[in-house]
């Protein structure tokens, strides 16, 4: 058997277009990445024009990750929603008119999924996942991953007091 082998690129190595600059405030798990490696933290939050149009060096998010913020995202947007209709538990009245303007929690769910996938298109360290994902099975794989303790299907939101 004779292969021949075409050499495929594992890594593009580039350095930054725009070197980032002190911040003016950190947070505090910025500020421990920073007294660990200082450059690490540097490099992450450069401009990398010439590999992506996002802001730092592109992430390479795992699936874990992906899950979690399409879920704190979804949370974030249904908190506010809820707090801006005046809702102070998931068992006040107007709850449920609040979930069905949103289309429920699978269509809040959805649209983050939708929107964190359109974030990273241009990434060129997330090409792990596909592109156009089936959301009914993405949504309800987040959704499985990240239930509530209790009983199968049920959340221990309806008592949840924000």
């Amino acid at each position: 058997m004779d292969r021949v082998s075409t050499p495929i690129p594992i890594w593009k190595v580039a350095e930054p277009t725009d070197q980032a600059r002190a911040p003016e405030w950190m947070s505090f798990h910025v500020f421990k990445e920073a007294q660990r490696c200082p450059l690490s933290v540097a490099l992450r939050r450069s401009s990398y024009s010439q590999l992506w149009g996002g802001f730092g060096y592109p992430s390479r998010p795992t699936a874990a990750a992906v899950s979690g913020i399409v879920v704190h995202e979804a949370a974030e947007i249904l908190l506010k929603e809820l707090a801006q209709a005046g809702v102070t538990s998931l068992m006040h009245p107007e709850a449920m008119n609040v979930l069905r303007r949103l289309g429920g929690f699978t269509k809040v769910l959805e649209n983050s999924l939708v929107e964190f996938f359109a974030r990273e298109n241009d990434n060129p360290r997330f090409e792990q996942f596909p592109r156009r994902p089936d959301s009914h099975f993405a949504t309800q794989a987040t959704a499985n991953e990240s239930n509530a303790p209790g009983s199968p299907g049920q959340s221990r939101l309806g008592s949840a007091q924000f």
